[in-house]
């Protein structure tokens, strides 16, 4: 009778045990404002577990670039819905079916990112005195309040994130700052403008767009490091070939070692005026221009000079997209060789603001952020579709 009375208070007490470690909160929650779904209802399955391949990881780092409206794993796609207020949405790539994970943003919503199992996003609810980054998992529940102030890039680690603020009490934007995810609190790393924020070891490459005053060119793109241990910054000189000084630098993102932009070149010759797509060696500190616009252009018809966006698929393979008001087109660059995937008048099909370039399958598509109700993704057979009509 003891023994049966004792084996049922060891259940009893291994029961309280696991209650009590799966109450526990997560240490990114701490002392920062945390709100759970009010679903109630547990699974009996596995929890679905997040994949992704190199080529998503790719994909998604350069479509972070391009305002972080949607982000791909293997089996579902999430993104921003401009047909619906802009409310999170997934999409899963086998069934066509939809579903929102989020719908308290009001319209603003951005820089989707994977990580730990968790979809996280910058957004403003009517509760939200600045843009917040928030996180949730893939079925849209225990959700999280992470920090305040977040600006257009960020960075999560294990133990840190790194992040760019939304605006300075001075009017300024995008200062560089670390949260600590176990004491809830941040420090700040630089006073000055930095974006696409790439890390690498313990250094974070960015570009600098402060206007010095130094020179005609200064506030027009300076790529930087900074060193996430001791905050020291470096300038990394960007000059060609033939001694010209890049500037004008775009979106930048990291990859095998090398860094990949969209620049200009400053001297006063005939291609300086042209956009160009350039990698820069991190180990040989060498910079080399892969193709320009004008190049790209010429394997097209009825297109113009516009906004460029590009994927990077594999060392020496990647997608680009140029397009403006008019019309887009999506090009294949592999190898030295260019090929025209799909163009398009984006006036006829009301995509008449900028468009996003991502991968589906591996295969390259674009998706439209107009607030128009056909938005969708174009160049590939999917639809993106209000939740309920699938």
């Amino acid at each position: 009778m003891k023994t049966a009375k004792l084996l049922a208070l060891c259940l009893c007490l291994s029961l309280c045990l696991t209650a009590c470690t799966q109450a526990e909160p997560s240490e990114s929650s701490s002392e920062s404002s945390s709100v759970s779904s009010s679903s109630e209802s547990q699974s009996k399955e596995e929890p679905y577990k997040i994949t992704l391949t190199d080529e998503l990881v790719r994909a998604n780092n350069a479509n972070a670039r391009n305002f972080g409206y949607i982000a791909e794993e293997e089996k579902y796609i999430v993104y921003r819905n401009p047909a619906d207020n802009g409310k999170l949405y997934r999409y899963e790539k086998a069934t066509g079916t939809v579903k929102i994970l989020f719908d308290k943003n009001n319209g603003f919503l951005h820089s989707i990112k994977f990580f730990d199992n968790r979809i996280y996003f910058v957004t403003r609810t009517a509760t939200d005195e600045v843009p917040t980054l928030y996180s949730v998992d893939i079925e849209g529940e225990n959700l999280e309040r992470v920090i305040e102030g977040v600006g257009d890039d960020y960075i999560v680690t294990n133990d840190t994130i790194y992040y760019t603020s939304y605006r300075e009490s001075n009017g300024a934007y995008f200062y560089m700052y670390k949260y600590d995810r176990k004491t809830g609190k941040s420090e700040l790393m630089r006073n000055r403008q930095s974006e696409y924020l790439n890390l690498v070891g313990d250094e974070i490459y960015f570009v600098d767009y402060t206007f010095t005053g130094e020179s005609l060119t200064s506030g027009s793109g300076v790529i930087c490091k900074i060193n996430v241990k001791t905050n020291k910054v470096e300038a990394i000189p960007m000059i060609d070939k033939q001694g010209r000084d890049i500037y004008r630098i775009g979106p930048m993102t990291y990859f095998n070692e090398k860094l990949f932009f969209t620049a200009h070149i400053t001297s006063p010759t005939e291609d300086s005026t042209i956009p160009s797509f350039y990698t820069y060696d991190l180990s040989k500190q060498k910079i080399e221009r892969i193709i320009t616009e004008f190049d790209l252009l010429k394997e097209a018809s009825n297109q113009e000079s516009g906004t460029w966006y590009f994927i990077i698929k594999g060392t020496d393979d990647y997608f680009f997209y140029i397009g403006n008001s008019n019309s887009y087109t999506v090009f294949s660059w592999q190898n030295g060789k260019t090929t025209v995937l799909f163009n398009g008048d984006k006036g006829n099909q009301k995509y008449l603001k900028s468009m996003i370039l991502l991968t589906m399958e591996g295969n390259p598509v674009t998706y439209g952020v107009t607030n128009e109700p056909d938005d969708k993704i174009i160049g590939g057979e999917k639809l993106m579709v209000k939740a309920g009509e699938a």
